[in-house]
């Protein structure tokens, strides 16, 4: 005698999948199962994946396309050297996982969130990050090229030798305490900070070419080694309380005469 999937999750719809009558969970919604399985046994749930639980997974050099894995959670998965494209992330969760050199391609991570993963050499490009959350990550020798991070949240997460070019930042909340980033030799080009708060904020070694902070917070922000060309600063509010040291600032644009004095106090 069979029956149906017990998983249940809000806002996702209910699992039909007939499982034995001992089980209370398919294979794709039991928490406990390691998922020692070929990649060819999940591809063809892949298009109804929604809110699978995938855990110790290893789909390394494969290829995932036009799939939804919306409110999916993935721990310990090895996903290094796989290809995500058009893919529906949505609130879907990272825990403890492996991404190097994965590339990933107008995809959607709306609300997503990243916890102790370590992201190396991967690319996102034309992807959605709005409301997406790093916490205690490690991101290195990867790109954001023309992707979405606005109202994002990186906490306790150290970025270094990233690629930001075009991305968008927009984010009024405010931090906890000792959960602030670091972003070392990162690079920022034509990106737009509006309304970001990144008080406690560390940059060393970076640069900010052609690129707008419009309405940001920056008390305790400390830029460190950072180079400035064509950066401008409107609406800012507390710069004179930032630290600027051994920076390089070329057309650095203030747009008040108060903030063209902050300008003369700082450290160049």
């Amino acid at each position: 005698m069979s029956k149906t999937c017990q998983f249940y999750k809000e806002n996702c719809k209910p699992c039909k999948k007939e499982i034995d009558e001992h089980l209370e969970f398919c294979t794709w919604h039991d928490s406990s199962i390691k998922l020692d399985l070929d990649f060819t046994e999940l591809e063809q749930e892949l298009e109804f994946a929604e809110s699978f639980i995938l855990t110790g997974i290893n789909f390394s050099y494969k290829k995932i396309e036009n799939a939804n894995l919306k409110s999916s959670e993935l721990i310990q998965a090895d996903l290094s050297y796989l290809s995500f494209i058009n893919v529906n992330l949505k609130e879907s969760i990272w825990k403890e996982c492996c991404l190097l050199q994965t590339k990933i391609e107008s995809s959607d991570f709306f609300k997503a969130r990243f916890l102790n993963t370590n992201i190396e050499y991967c690319d996102f490009k034309f992807s959605n990050l709005k409301k997406t959350s790093f916490r205690d990550c490690i991101i290195m020798y990867s790109s954001f090229d023309s992707s979405v991070l606005s109202k994002s949240l990186f906490q306790s997460t150290h970025f270094k030798n990233v690629d930001f070019s075009g991305a968008i930042f927009l984010c009024d909340e405010s931090y906890i305490d000792n959960l602030f980033p670091v972003f070392e030799n990162c690079h920022f080009e034509n990106c737009l900070f509006a309304n970001q708060e990144l008080s406690f904020f560390n940059f060393e070694n970076c640069e900010f070419s052609k690129t707008s902070f419009l309405d940001c917070q920056f008390q305790r922000t400390k830029f460190f080694e950072s180079t400035f060309f064509q950066t401008e600063f409107a609406g800012a509010i507390h710069l004179d309380k930032a630290y600027f040291d051994e920076c390089i600032l070329d057309r650095f644009t203030l747009d008040s005469d108060e903030m063209r004095q902050v300008k003369k106090n700082i450290n160049v």
